[in-house]
């Protein structure tokens, strides 16, 4: 650059030895004239080719107006402007300065001093892009006449380096300060674990006992639920036998015929109770088990139907079932008993939280899965709520956040049946809109 420009400043001192378009007065002849003419084009030959490959950029301004009225090849680059796009404008009509005030000022203090210089000046290019310079100004004469010669170096890519090596030594500073505090760290925990070894040695001997204590625990538990199952369901047996001869007999008294309803009702759900909570005992002591045999889910589906159609007749809730295929079509290897007490589970939890409306259940085909659901349009749940509802004995009211009726039961084995059977168990739900519970059961393609 500073060889560029002593070139150019040796032209200078010529174009003002020999102004543009004048003679000297004592070239008198044709033949002194010619060699000035030869001369002065050689030198202004040498000048134009200089400043058309120049590797810096180079504007030539009106000295009294600062318009544009030359511009070499590189600031073109530079400002991704054609050279027709600023003959004529002013240095900040074409992105050079941002301030029209404050370059006004810059442009009256070059006029004034014949020089004015910035080193680190952020200039817009026609499209958009932000370039970083360096920008210098002089006043020289030609023929007598003031120009104006800047010369605008892209610094573009030193900025980026010197940045990024700013940047570097900060983060390689943070990286020590990191690695010494780490070092601290480290060592501390160092001391921690060393001292909590024999604390998890102590802990594991203890783990061992308890581990002991629960299994015996566990084997107690399982006996005792066992005997529980035999003394309870004896009596609600006889129970649920004699209050169907009471209703089978068809007897004048209204109350009598009305209590033995609440009987058989009630041996019913209590039956319900005891089976949940004998399940759940085989979930937690791991001998839960589940058979296989091929299930017709259409036949599978239609009994649930006609066994819950009676008990939706007496409310306000239309019982709909939904059906993919032809009867008979879709078969599946797997327990249709278990289906049938998940549909069930699901089927009384719509039924619990729906006053009016449509319950609608049935399947669908997805990939190798067969997707059962039960989907109502009841209170729904909260998004809060749903991580609970299949948690053991809990059941969350979705209105007033209390424990519903019920032991709490019925999600949860119905969600370890599913995963049992080799599907999964999930709900969609809305509050005020309703919800799905939908469970997938595995269908190979080959059966």
């Amino acid at each position: 650059m500073h060889g560029m420009k002593d070139k150019l400043s040796e032209e200078g001192k010529q174009a003002k030895k020999f102004p543009l378009g004048s003679k000297p007065a004592n070239f008198s002849n044709e033949t002194e004239n010619h060699q000035f003419d030869e001369k002065f084009k050689e030198s202004e030959m040498r000048y134009r080719r200089l400043f058309e490959t120049a590797q810096d950029g180079i504007l030539i301004l009106d000295f009294e107006t600062g318009n544009i009225v030359d511009a070499n090849p590189f600031i073109m680059k530079i400002l991704d402007f054609p050279l027709s796009g600023i003959m004529g404008k002013k240095l900040w009509e074409i992105g050079l300065f941002s301030n029209k005030e404050e370059s006004e000022v810059a442009f009256i203090e070059l006029k004034t001093n014949g020089y004015v210089r910035f080193e680190d000046m952020p200039i817009q290019r026609k499209n958009g892009k932000i370039a970083e310079v360096e920008f210098i100004c002089n006043v020289y004469l030609v023929n007598d006449t003031k120009v104006i010669q800047c010369n605008i170096r892209d610094i573009t890519d030193r900025k980026r380096a010197e940045n990024a090596l700013v940047v570097s030594e900060q983060n390689l500073k943070e990286q020590n300060s990191n690695f010494r505090d780490l070092n601290k760290e480290y060592a501390n925990l160092n001391e921690e674990l060393t001292e909590s070894i024999g604390q998890i040695q102590h802990m594991n001997n203890n783990l061992i006992i308890a581990k002991l204590k629960a299994e015996e625990s566990d084997h107690l538990k399982s006996a005792f639920l066992a005997n529980m199952s035999h003394e309870i369901r004896t009596p609600m047996n006889a129970i649920m036998g004699f209050s169907e001869l009471i209703l089978g007999l068809e007897l004048a008294n209204e109350n009598l015929n009305k209590y033995a309803r609440i009987i058989n009702t009630s041996t019913q759900q209590l039956l319900t109770i005891i089976s949940d909570i004998i399940d759940i005992s085989k979930i937690e002591a791991g001998q839960f088990t589940v058979d296989s045999e091929l299930v017709n889910v259409s036949a599978l589906l239609a009994d649930i139907f006609d066994t819950y159609k009676r008990v939706f007749d007496s409310k306000k809730i239309k019982l709909h079932l939904s059906t993919e295929r032809p009867a008979d079509s879709v078969q599946i290897q797997s327990d249709g008993n278990r289906i049938k007490q998940v549909f069930c589970n699901l089927l009384n939890n719509a039924i619990k939280f729906t006053r009016e409306g449509e319950i609608d259940f049935g399947y669908k085909m997805k990939d190798n899965f067969i997707e059962f659901y039960v989907k109502d349009n009841g209170i729904g749940i909260t998004p809060e709520d749903q991580s609970l509802i299949f948690e053991r004995f809990m059941q969350v009211n979705a209105t007033n956040k209390q424990l519903n009726s019920g032991n709490g039961l019925g999600l949860s084995i119905s969600k370890a049946l599913v995963e049992k059977l080799g599907g999964t168990l999930s709900v969609y739900s809305e509050p005020g809109v309703g919800s799905t519970f939908a469970f997938t059961i595995p269908y190979p393609n080959e059966i």
